[in-house]
């Protein structure tokens, strides 16, 4: 599947006869996901509109004359939001949504001008929005009322005027995999969304970024002019074939937390000497030492699965509590109950924590801010680390390239024979 966004700050929809010009020009371009900037939107209207735009419809609202972020799904795409996250002010929306059942996030953003307010509201974005959706297949749009790059300004002040704020987007795209889907069609081609009344400054405000993953799956990447607004629209086209790949069993590694448990170490302990006669009749040392290690190997990996499973439990029992103490409490407070529901919080806490660390380790995380217990975050880099270690094409010697999975593992193994 094939699927399409476009994005487009609107200056102000409360007017009835241009919002309908807009949405039927919205329709004519066929996009599937919409993003809209400046919507001057309230909750009150949200579905009045929802009915005039015929689909899906989510916005998070500023005033009837400023900010306001809405997205738009084409009404006959089949689609299931899972959830929406809305900044107060109107200034981002994300929707976690299945299209055509494949899993998207789409961040829809409206930056403020000022310096100061643009790289707090980047940076908030980065380590409080998107830590959540690492290795997730992420589309991000909007006006950044920012221009990244000199080639993509013409007139007035230099770009470089806003230079923290160019580095600290550098750094959000760089930390989170992202690309910008223009610069990648269009290499070193300059680019303008926006210019003033008197047409003497033109400028590339706005951006469709994507996961770098999804690099190879961009058709086009367009930049649409309008009636509309003093902006352009931005569109990008990308497949969405479901690209993961399939994990095997991997390669075993121990678990040196194991160590610090006394059970494990007593039943270690107790049975290399087992071991060691087992095979005392082997006179290669080497391969003595060699089925040793592979008996305890067996062991260690039967512990362990036995341990992960016994805290599953653990977990899934003391949420069961905690459920059961935030009903009672409900119905009728009282301070046993409010203690023993902050102790059982204190043990999942622990697990959470154990948990993470554990994720960190194997996602060969570089860096972990003090007190955040991310799991989806770090758990969704080991995805990211698996995807780094595969082949997903693979160019022959006539020239062609291969992207089906079977047909790489052909070319290598005709390669090393």
């Amino acid at each position: 599947m094939v699927f399409k966004v476009l994005s487009l700050n609107v200056r102000g929809l409360n007017k009835t006869i241009k919002r309908r010009q807009i949405f039927r020009w919205l329709h004519q371009q066929k996009p599937d996901v919409v993003f809209l900037q400046e919507t001057y939107s309230s909750a009150q209207n949200l579905k009045s509109w929802e009915v005039e735009w015929g689909g899906k419809m989510i916005g998070s609202h500023g005033t009837n004359h400023s900010r306001g972020v809405m997205i738009l799904f084409k009404p006959k795409l089949d689609v299931n939001i899972e959830q929406i996250i809305c900044e107060k002010n109107g200034r981002y929306i994300l929707a976690e949504a299945l299209i055509e059942g494949e899993k998207v996030v789409f961040l829809n953003i409206y930056a403020p001008n000022d310096q100061a307010q643009q790289v707090q509201f980047l940076r908030g974005l980065s380590n409080s929005v998107l830590n959540k959706h690492a290795g997730e297949r992420i589309v991000i749009g909007g006006d950044l009322n920012c221009v990244m790059n000199e080639i993509d300004k013409r007139g007035g002040r230099s770009f470089k005027q806003k230079k923290t704020v160019i580095q600290e987007l550098k750094t959000l795209m760089r930390t989170h995999n992202l690309i910008d889907t223009w610069s990648c069609k269009h290499p070193n081609e300059p680019a303008f969304t926006w210019n003033n009344s008197s047409l003497k400054i033109y400028c590339r405000l706005d951006y469709l970024f994507i996961s770098k993953s999804m690099e190879s799956t961009i058709q086009n990447a367009k930049i649409v002019p309008n009636i509309f607004s003093d902006h352009s629209a931005i569109t990008v086209s990308v497949s969405l074939e479901s690209n993961e790949i399939e994990h095997g069993p991997g390669f075993w590694k121990f678990n040196n937390s194991l160590l610090t448990d006394k059970c494990y170490t007593e039943m270690i302990t107790k049975q290399t000497p087992e071991f060691i006669s087992k095979y005392c009749n082997l006179t290669d040392k080497g391969l003595f030492w060699e089925m040793i290690k592979m008996e305890i190997r067996a062991s260690t990996i039967i512990f362990a699965k036995n341990k992960a499973k016994q805290k599953r439990n653990e977990e899934k029992d003391l949420l069961l509590r905690l459920n059961k103490l935030q009903e009672k409490i409900r119905s009728n407070f009282s301070v046993e109950t409010k203690v023993e529901m902050d102790r059982i919080k204190k043990e999942l806490a622990k697990i959470v924590s154990g948990k993470t660390r554990g994720a960190m380790i194997r996602s060969k995380a570089q860096w972990y801010e003090f007190g955040e217990k991310n799991n989806k975050y770090f758990y969704n880099l080991e995805k990211i680390n698996h995807k780094k270690k595969h082949i997903t094409s693979l160019t022959k010697e006539d020239g062609n390239t291969v992207h089906e999975r079977k047909q790489i593992l052909e070319q290598e193994e005709r390669f090393f024979k």
